[in-house]
């Protein structure tokens, strides 16, 4: 099974953004029989179709799998607010999240609860408790950002996927999309002086880089939850708005960077002409986009063998400080 993810989208000349005829208003997948849509794909499909004010029942998949699917994740439901989904979901929070609207602050903060306490489900209690852990605090980032810049336009949602051919093993992707400014717009509505999309996200990638920060010099979440009590004792309780001194303070992204290179992920963020990628390796590049996306999408992936051995790797590491240290003494 192969699949379809957000760079695979922008930059194939036969995606499913290819297939929009803006004549008729309407979205003709090409025949992707073998090939299944993600997460990075998904978020795009409905940021896209919510700014193009596509009406239900003009986006045409190749394959009646992909239109169960996009039932089943709730596609018509985030768009049009109307749920045609007649079956139960027994796999939502367990090997998926629905696709989320992110069209209020309320429903944005909802969005990271949910998509938080469906990645902890996705894990065995105590199972790569670090990794969950940054990772969900990194989505309430990514969530509250969207709403600031992106407003109404944003979606999101995270899904498990089973690695073919290895037992016990998943890969999580989560992404997110929105249809606002972008980043280069961004920069220029501050006053900064870059000129292209590359350099924009370039900028928007760095450590303490924030527009918010540029603006108004204050921390908007100031008046939030403090940070002594991020950790809710109740699993599957998630507390969004933490005062961690990150909020619009230009961490979120780099954060997120660094979080990929730490458990050998794979991240690609898009603004404009423009895509942001860190393979596995930790290597950073720059591509091309065949589809100009005005906003930005992200997505993250990662695979449960390599963030087992980023854990292992970092626990015999703190081990042998301590040890260093008592031998010192």
């Amino acid at each position: 099974m192969a699949l379809i993810g957000l760079l695979e989208t922008l930059t194939s000349g036969n995606s499913i953004l290819s297939g929009f005829d803006e004549k008729h208003n309407r979205i003709t997948a090409p025949d992707h029989r073998h090939h299944y849509y993600s997460p990075g794909c998904l978020v795009l499909l409905a940021a896209f179709a919510k700014e193009k004010r596509i009406s239900e029942g003009n986006i045409h998949f190749s394959k009646e799998e992909h239109y169960r699917y996009a039932e089943a994740i709730g596609l018509q439901s985030a768009i049009w607010g109307n749920d045609t989904y007649t079956r139960k979901r027994i796999n939502h929070g367990i090997n998926y999240s629905q696709l989320v609207h992110l069209e209020t602050e309320q429903a944005t903060d909802n969005a990271s609860g949910a998509i938080n306490s469906c990645i902890r489900e996705f894990f065995n209690p105590g199972e790569h408790d670090q990794f969950v852990n940054e990772l969900c605090d990194l989505i309430g980032d990514l969530h509250s950002n969207v709403w600031a810049h992106g407003k109404a336009s944003g979606f999101s949602m995270a899904q498990k996927n089973k690695i073919p051919y290895v037992d016990a093993e998943y890969s999580l992707e989560f992404a997110i999309a929105d249809h606002g400014i972008g980043f280069l717009n961004e920069l220029a509505r501050v006053g900064l002086a870059i000129d292209n999309d590359q350099d924009a996200i370039n900028w928007c990638i760095q450590k303490g880089n924030s527009t918010k920060k540029i603006t108004s010099g204050n921390d908007d979440w100031a008046q939030s939850m403090p940070a002594d009590i991020i950790s809710s004792p109740l699993r599957g309780i998630e507390k969004t708005r933490i005062s961690d001194g990150n909020h619009h303070q230009g961490y979120g992204l780099f954060k997120l960077t660094e979080l990929v290179k730490k458990f050998s992920g794979e991240l690609t963020i898009s603004s404009g002409h423009k895509l942001f990628l860190l393979d596995g390796n930790g290597k950073e590049s720059y591509k091309d986009s065949v589809h100009y996306w005005q906003g930005v999408a992200i997505s993250c992936k990662f695979d449960t063998r390599f963030i087992g051995k980023a854990t292992q790797s970092a626990s015999t590491e703190g081990a042998d400080r301590v040890l260093g240290l008592m031998r010192k003494s």
